[in-house]
């Protein structure tokens, strides 16, 4: 098995789907309904865009016409619009994105329905798709998440996100902010005794630059995938072992917001809060997206915006 942190990009492998929009507990964050165009990590990340830890064993694919199933569901009779979220489980604009075009054809799709949409990803590749993120934010159909990890460049190679990771992030959220396009900043996976530390010094760098939202991730899936977790802290943090496994059962599984603190678990998450109160950004849950405009046509004007 290639360990995390290895940028060894894996085969990818078709899959067949008869629906791209899922349901998850109301306990995994804001979001309920989600959607994932691509399947795993084409790199052996330790973790998937949520903070959930990942079997690296497994195969990298792609939704084959997922964008038409996407569509369908849609315009079903029965379809009641809500925001989405778009990478769930895995990132939306992965290296075979550039090829394949799925997250930007299915951005198109969103813009044609009006259907709110929010885009959670760690890759600059989502600079590609700012003239469809622009033309959707002008009508208050998107926001933008951007993960990251920490500001330390060898920690961030260690989790599989590439060294210059935050940097990157933070020249993301500055260029969509500045197209006017709303942009949240996600901090995760929050491992405790190994990038904790940085939350209030990740959240202001990423306010300083644009971003009006903010989310933590904790690191979740551990009984699924303990050898995972213990494999990585072996590798690189084999003194901390024990502490970081015991202190992870008593940090909540969520993307946070103001809502869901309590307990002495959760002192984590009111650092979190005064963060957020001191550099003016807004939990998650406060992203309001427009579903009134759903199903109408699109005018002359607005088409001219994607052409």
């Amino acid at each position: 098995m290639q360990l995390a942190g290895s940028r060894l990009i894996k085969p990818i492998a078709p899959q067949l789907v008869n629906r791209v929009i899922t349901r998850r507990p109301s306990n995994d964050g804001p979001f309920r309904h989600v959607i994932d165009l691509y399947q795993g990590s084409e790199t052996n990340n330790l973790c998937n865009p949520s903070g959930s830890l990942v079997d690296m064993a497994a195969t990298f694919g792609y939704k084959i016409a997922a964008v038409d199933v996407f569509a369908k569901e849609l315009e079903h009779p029965d379809y009641r619009c809500r925001s989405l979220l778009l990478g769930g489980q895995s990132d939306p604009y992965p290296l075979v994105e550039k090829q394949l075009l799925l997250t930007r054809s299915l951005l198109e799709v969103c813009i044609r329905l009006h259907q709110p949409v929010v885009i959670m990803t760690r890759n600059s590749l989502i600079l590609r798709d700012s003239d469809l993120l622009e033309a959707l934010a002008l009508q208050g159909l998107c926001t933008v998440l951007i993960v990251t990890s920490s500001a330390d460049s060898e920690l961030n190679r260690r989790l599989g996100n590439g060294a210059e990771a935050f940097q990157n992030g933070l020249t993301v959220i500055r260029a969509l902010s500045l197209r006017g396009i709303p942009v949240g900043a996600v901090i995760g996976p929050v491992i405790p005794a190994i990038n904790d530390g940085e939350l209030e010094a990740l959240l202001a760098a990423s306010a300083d630059v644009g971003a009006k939202f903010a989310g933590v991730q904790s690191l979740t899936g551990v009984d699924e995938y303990r050898a995972s977790i213990e494999q990585w802290l072996y590798q690189f943090y084999p003194g901390r072992v024990n502490h970081v496994l015991s202190s992870l059962k008593r940090y909540r599984p969520v993307l946070a917001s103001q809502n869901q603190i309590g307990g002495e678990r959760n002192k984590f998450f009111l650092r979190f809060n005064r963060t957020c109160q001191q550099n003016r950004l807004l939990p998650l849950d406060k992203i309001n997206l427009n579903t009134q405009l759903f199903g109408s046509s699109d005018s002359e004007g607005q088409l001219s915006l994607l052409y």
